[in-house]
């Protein structure tokens, strides 16, 4: 075993020996290459000449380099830049010059970059969008999301999120215990909900987009009192009758479960047949749902007032993208 072993051991040496022997063939390879490489003066070469030439050597050396185990040769690696250095002082200026200007452009980029995390966390926009049943808003918020690169978040979907991650005792736990119950989850659990998904990373350092939330004049104030602060609130405003004919035209394929509307999506006459409508897509349901939509919103309007952005939501999903964008980039400007 010990007889192996000094075999090995001996292998490794010739090994080592042969990568030595093979970075001095370099090394030397590097000092004839740059004493016959002719040298422009100063006087006779243009500025383009002495810098091709420069960098021509600079890569020698570089190789040279290289080719050399800086720890243990690095008087040597000094000894051969100094040769290099003497033998052509432009090129030493020269080489300065360059690496100086590497040096200012690296910090100038890092300085930068550092700037444009900077900005993008001043910027975070803040938003929030409301709009009534069919008014688009769906449609509007992933487009706004996808457009700004913003954290859409809708209270469903932040209601399950806590109700999955609620510890025992958490608010999660509250609010579930509330919904296994069939009752509305109360002002304060929905508040803390939103509020701390808000104080998320992902949130704080992208912005937000806050869709159908507060939808009372009390959930307004507990969010200000918590210093949650919207740059912009997004109406999505259309007549009634619009909306109500939005929703009774719509159908569903329960083969496909693809949605089509009579009027603005028809679907094709073979399949009419087995198309079904959704309990809630009637006019009487509808009715109901926008009156109770229009007690709540008007106090949430009116305490938004200030930064209030109203939206003709009549109009086709295009046409509102733009009037969209026309209200946030305004808002976003008036941050700076």
């Amino acid at each position: 075993m010990s007889h192996s072993i000094m075999e090995s051991n001996g292998e490794g040496g010739k090994m080592k020996a042969n990568r030595r022997r093979t970075s001095y063939v370099l090394l030397l390879f590097t000092i004839a290459m740059q004493l016959v490489m002719p040298y422009p003066t100063a006087a006779e070469a243009a500025p383009s000449d002495v810098n091709s030439s420069n960098r021509s050597r600079s890569r020698l050396i570089s190789w040279g380099f290289q080719a050399m185990d800086r720890r243990k040769h690095k008087k040597a690696g000094w000894f051969i830049s100094t040769i290099f250095e003497d033998v052509n002082p432009i090129n030493r200026e020269t080489t300065n010059d360059i690496l100086e200007d590497k040096r200012k452009k690296s910090e100038v980029e890092e300085d930068t970059q550092i700037q444009e995390v900077s900005y993008n966390q001043d910027k975070a926009r803040k938003i929030i969008i409301m709009g009534g049943p069919a008014s688009g808003k769906g449609t509007q918020c992933e487009w706004i999301a996808s457009k700004y690169n913003l954290v859409h978040l809708s209270t469903g979907d932040m209601l399950r999120e806590a109700v999955k991650n609620g510890l025992e005792n958490g608010v999660g736990a509250v609010a579930k215990s509330f919904m296994d119950e069939g009752r509305l989850v109360p002002d304060d659990i929905m508040v803390k909900i939103v509020t701390d998904r808000l104080s998320q990373p992902d949130c704080r350092g992208r912005g937000w987009l806050l869709d159908g939330f507060p939808r009372t004049r009390a959930q307004a104030d507990a969010l200000s009192a918590l210093g949650v602060t919207p740059d912009s609130f997004l109406f999505l405003n259309a007549p009634d009758e619009t909306l109500i004919g939005r929703v009774v035209g719509r159908r569903m394929d329960p083969e496909t479960g693809k949605i089509y509307h009579m009027q603005f999506n028809p679907p094709p006459e073979k399949i009419l047949s087995r198309l079904t409508q959704r309990s809630d897509d009637t006019k009487e349901k509808m009715i109901s749902r926008l009156s109770q939509f229009h007690d709540n919103v008007s106090s949430v309007r009116q305490f938004y007032e200030d930064i209030l952005v109203e939206v003709d939501a009549s109009l086709s999903p295009n046409a509102v993208a733009i009037q969209v964008e026309e209200a946030i980039n305004p808002r976003t400007l008036q941050m700076s």
